[in-house]
């Protein structure tokens, strides 16, 4: 059989986003926001399943150009996407394997005050993601977003499950506002950070505690700098059993 070079040239590059990240697929929002797409294998337009939504830090920023968006791959749950885990595990209290969609957008601000909100609603509206079960991570600048995507008035009604900010800066009000909308909350951060102070990551748990509600944790990680997310975003047992994504599990959305 005769090979038609140019064919194949043209077939290469309609399939090259999909290739450029293990598992995950370069995606456009509707308004422009370029992500990273992972779904469940057999993914079935028929069920419902829990989501992940994970916003990178400032080192990940991009456009959004398939160069750019490669730079989300770099740390947290993308790193582990592109590592080879298809993001199933052991519900702790119902037994079952379920498999999360993960959804990782990129922005090129200096933030995620609003987007991260306005991305969750849009995503509701075009995934099979079950409303009671959608799930809010970060790290650094993230974490912050985390924060901030939780506690503002954007965020009503609640979109929430659960929230888990990493090294992520928040403030005291901001912690208690986190509360009062019932959202269940476990940050991380190390004693060390000297990007941004342990005590910048305690004001929010602080302050959910301030009000009745689910209780806040707060795991610090000793003598450790920023850099602690490949013990957070860990998808075995090193370093806590349930995992970051086994406790989402658990958390459920009245």
């Amino acid at each position: 059989m005769k090979l038609d070079f140019k064919k194949s040239v043209v077939i290469l590059l309609i399939f090259l986003p999909c290739l450029a990240w293990s598992q995950q697929l370069a995606r456009k929002t509707s308004y422009g926001t370029s992500y990273l797409e992972h779904l469940p294998y057999g993914y079935d337009t028929t069920k419902l399943y829990p989501c992940i939504i994970f916003l990178h830090g400032s080192g990940e920023r991009g456009t959004g150009s398939l160069t750019d968006l490669s730079k989300v791959t770099r740390a947290g749950i993308p790193k582990q996407i592109q590592n080879g885990h298809k993001m199933c595990f052991t519900n702790p209290v119902t037994k079952a394997v379920e498999c999360f969609i993960v959804l990782s957008p990129q922005t090129n601000k200096w933030g995620w005050r609003y987007d991260g909100v306005i991305f969750a609603k849009w995503a509701l509206q075009n995934y099979r993601i079950d409303p009671s079960r959608m799930y809010l991570t970060g790290l650094s600048m993230g974490g912050e977003g985390t924060w901030y995507s939780a506690c503002f008035t954007d965020n009503q009604p609640n979109l929430w499950a659960a929230i888990a900010p990493v090294c992520g800066r928040a403030s005291y009000t901001d912690g208690a506002n986190v509360a009062k909308k019932k959202i269940p909350v476990w940050a991380f951060h190390g004693s060390a950070d000297t990007a941004i102070p342990v005590q910048a990551g305690l004001n929010p748990i602080l302050g959910g505690k301030s009000q009745p509600g689910p209780l806040s944790v707060v795991t610090i990680y000793e003598n450790q700098p920023h850099y602690i997310w490949d013990r957070v975003y860990n998808t075995g047992h090193t370093y806590h059993n349930p995992n970051v994504y086994e406790w989402f599990l658990t958390k459920r959305k009245p």
